[in-house]
């Protein structure tokens, strides 16, 4: 077989005889028409009349030639080499009969010795099997090629398969609705507008994956369930608008370099141990505070200040007396007392100041 690169289209030719199987050879007559010239452009005048082997791209398991009547159209090719006459039918004027049941053709495309066996190693082939209804196309890589390729139509299972020699592959199978993709390497996709639908579940397993993007928006109308071992968030700016939040945790840490605030309108806390650390200041404005306990213990490392009009103590009244009757006994003159907005000194109205202090508290007992 000729290579098919070196065969030229010549133009549309009709049978002068009837077609014989076993014998390649067809006697043809040019059709003289302008729309067949437009077709089939040539820059040279073919011959009224021609002797064609026939070229077989079809070529059944016999090599049979099909049989066609004699007035049936055909399209002769001229090889550019040896100048030989090849034909081959035009499809709308085959017979019923005419039709391969199964064929294999082997392609060459490379300067290996033609006299070589053909084979999927060297050549490039065709396979039209409408027995198994199989049709298939190979190619080789004997010439500089970085892989083969194999494409395979099986329309009695119901499957479309497009793979190269390197393990990727696209699968069709419309037997089981499924389509597979297997890349060893890498998948890209770019376009404008991306819209990925899935009526029931969406899965995705991956070692690692990365989204970059100016905006996220994910809307799940019933829930969204995240499980993972260590989850980071880095935001400029975090808001979240929710109706009922519930975190449990065995440890919560909050770290603001500036500030934490909480606009609501009832905070419950119940825990064991309630430890706040402050470098600086703890403050508390409120119009009122309530504090429930059955013991409280306060320690001022430097100073202790109330700032009150009023001070009521309702439970323990009398030990409370007795611990500040203690401390003033102990107060030395180095201390100063402010009372109606004036310092005394440790010379002058302290001692009757504290005399004045223990006898309202005298009037507690």
């Amino acid at each position: 077989m000729k290579p098919l690169t070196r065969l030229k289209t010549i133009g549309l030719y009709r049978l002068t005889e009837n077609t014989v199987v076993g014998n390649d050879m067809a006697k043809c007559v040019r059709i003289d028409n302008e729309d067949i010239k437009t077709f089939f452009p040539t820059d040279e005048k073919p011959p009224q009349n021609l002797t064609a082997k026939w070229l077989g791209l079809l070529e059944n398991i016999n090599d049979e030639v099909p049989p066609l009547n004699a007035g049936k159209e055909v399209i002769i090719f001229r090889h550019r080499d040896t100048g030989e006459y090849y034909w081959f039918f035009v499809f709308s004027t085959l017979d019923e009969s005419a039709v391969h049941t199964k064929g294999t053709r082997y392609f060459r495309f490379s300067n290996d010795d033609e006299a070589e066996e053909l084979n999927n190693d060297n050549s490039y082939s065709m396979l039209i099997d409408n027995i198994e209804k199989i049709v298939s196309l190979h190619t080789a890589k004997n010439d500089g090629e970085e892989t083969t390729w194999d494409m395979k139509i099986d329309t009695k299972a119901g499957l479309f398969e497009l793979f190269d020699d390197k393990g990727n592959n696209i699968k069709f199978d419309s037997a089981t609705e499924l389509l597979g993709m297997v890349f060893n390497n890498d998948i890209k996709l770019e376009t404008k507008i991306f819209n990925l639908k899935s009526s029931d579940l969406i899965n995705m397993e991956t070692k690692e994956y990365v989204s970059s993007t100016e905006t996220l928006d994910i809307d799940a109308s019933k829930s969204i369930t995240v499980k993972t071992k260590k989850h980071d968030i880095t935001d400029e700016t975090f808001t979240h608008t929710s109706k009922d939040q519930i975190i449990k945790t065995e440890t919560l840490n909050m770290d603001s370099s500036k500030s934490i605030k909480l606009n609501t309108l009832d905070i419950d806390l119940t825990t064991n141990i309630l430890l706040v650390k402050s470098a600086k200041s703890i403050k508390v404005d409120s119009p009122l505070q309530a504090y429930n306990m059955a013991k409280l213990s306060m320690t001022a490392t430097d100073s202790m200040t109330f700032n009150a009009k009023h001070f009521d103590i309702n439970n323990g009244t009398e030990n409370l007396i007795s611990v500040l009757t203690d401390l003033l006994n102990v107060l030395d003159s180095s201390v100063y007392i402010t009372s109606s907005g004036t310092t005394s000194d440790p010379d002058g109205g302290t001692k009757s100041a504290f005399a004045g202090i223990k006898s309202r508290l005298e009037a507690y007992k």
